[in-house]
Parts: structure tokens; sequence; C-alpha cells
């Protein structure tokens, strides 16, 4: 296998950082929509009596807080998801940094 070529390596890294941004813009996607969630709510007036005799109400509640729970993994997910890339580019960064500093010290033959 041949070594890629600084180009090849350029369009990789610019990959890795545009997913790595795709990431953490899903993150605030699905943060907005778990706020809007959170923010939904009907009375046993919306519902009136005979639906939270029947334990609509309840129903409704218990359907909600579901959702809000699997937004804010979705949140957290996501968030992870941006944070590896960026720990990823962190890390190739570094790694180029100190390939570049070792040939740079290399012994130049004669």
């Amino acid at each position: 296998m041949s070594q890629p070529t600084s180009e090849e390596v350029g369009v990789a890294r610019d990959d890795l950082d545009k997913d790595a941004k795709f990431w953490h813009q899903s993150s605030d996607v699905v943060r907005d929509a778990r706020s809007a969630a959170s923010q939904l709510g009907l009375s046993g007036f919306d519902f009136g009596k005979f639906a939270v005799d029947r334990g609509m109400l309840q129903a409704y509640g218990e359907i909600l807080q579901y959702v809000e729970d699997r937004l804010a993994e979705g949140v957290d997910a996501t968030e992870a998801m941006g944070d590896a890339l960026d720990a990823a580019l962190v890390d190739y960064d570094r790694s180029d940094r100190g390939a570049s500093s070792r040939i740079g010290n290399a012994p130049h033959g004669r």
C-alpha cells in the first residue's frame, strides 16, 4: 500500500472536520426538538373528565416523557460522535506534527 499524497491527506482531514461539524449541528437540532417537546403539555381541562378518568392524561404524560428522554439520548449520542471526530482530528494533527518534527530532525545523508 502506497503512502497517501499530501492532497489526499488534506481532503481526508477536511472531511473529518466537516463530519464533526455536522454531528455537532445535528446535536443542536435534536436539542431544540427536546426543548420544544418539553414545552408541550395538555391539562385535564384539555382532555376532559371522560378522558382523564380513563387515564389518557397520564398516558399522554408518559409518552411525552418517553419522547423527551429519547431526544436527550439523541443529544448525547450526536454530541459524542462530534466529540469523537474532533478528538480524532486533534490526534491526527498531533501525530502529523510529530512526524514532521522527526523528519526535520533526521540526519541528512551525503
